[in-house]
């Protein structure tokens, strides 16, 4: 499968129900965490903190797969997620807005009843390496769920493209972030911003595909809006569905946290997978 239909299969639209019955929806996308030279691995979605925050439950929708591992596009299944804060694995830094969510019990649980799911995970092998010369104005695409919208008969995300608004490994305003230029709407949270472009990268941390070069730069967390005064100023994205007030006007660009903060999460799934397994 070319590499760019992976990438519509690597998200999912996640709907947040909470106490207050208010539904708010979000993007995340499949990890999977390994330990080096073991085949075991951790299925996780990537999503950011604040869109789970407040979230009693769950849903998800993965596309099933057919006898031979082949999608099934339009056939999904609902993966729920019913202890939210007890699954949640937060960032080690609360200043990160990330959070990863281990699915390997759903996914298992689906797959035992019969709905067998094709799940295209990311990976550490496409998280650039800090030696790589990524700048300013290269390409990018950031696929996820705007406002909620998704193709609902094909169950398929948006694909949405701009360009790097400052350099993705130079650390913006101090922290390890990066400013993309494209339209950033509510629903957007926790989408993955991938470098794209025409060339060849000689690096094993990068995909190449028919000339095309892919790799997962960032998350993203955050848009810069106007307010009526003027001011400028930094907020999450919003995961409601309800529309954004006049009075804060998105200024069409993004604030993504640099992938390689994901390896940041290794040490505390490294423990998880070297626990014994409980007897049943």
């Amino acid at each position: 499968m070319p590499i760019v239909q992976q990438m519509a299969f690597c998200t999912t639209r996640i709907l947040v129900e909470t106490e207050s019955e208010a539904v708010g929806v979000g993007t995340g996308f499949f990890f999977a965490f390994t330990i080096p030279n073991d085949e075991k691995f951790i299925a996780t979605v990537i999503t950011n903190r604040h869109v789970v925050k407040d979230a009693t439950r769950l849903l998800f929708q993965i596309t099933r797969a057919d006898a031979d591992q082949r999608p099934m596009v339009g056939n999904v299944t609902t993966v729920i997620v019913e202890d939210v804060a007890g699954t949640c694995v937060n960032h080690p830094d609360p200043e990160v807005d990330l959070c990863a969510l281990p699915i390997g019990h759903v996914i298992a649980q689906a797959e035992a009843q019969g709905r067998k799911l094709f799940i295209q995970y990311l990976a550490k092998s496409l998280i650039p390496s800090p030696d790589q010369n990524l700048t300013v104005l290269q390409e990018v695409v950031m696929v996820g769920y705007p406002t909620g919208l998704y193709d609902t008969v094909n169950h398929l995300p948006i694909f949405r493209k701009g360009i790097a608004a400052t350099a993705p490994l130079v650390d913006y305003c101090g922290r390890k972030e990066f400013m993309i230029d494209a339209a950033v709407f509510q629903g957007s949270s926790g989408s993955p911003v991938f470098l794209w472009g025409p060339g060849i990268i000689e690096d094993p941390n990068t995909i190449l595909s028919g000339g095309v070069r892919v790799a997962l730069i960032g998350i993203l967390r955050a848009l810069p809006v106007s307010e009526v005064k003027g001011k400028i100023k930094i907020i999450p994205v919003p995961t409601g569905l309800e529309a954004v007030p006049v009075t804060q006007m998105p200024i069409n660009l993004g604030l993504v946290i640099q992938a390689k903060r994901l390896l940041e999460f290794e040490p505390i799934f490294d423990e998880m997978l070297k626990r014994p397994t409980p007897s049943p």
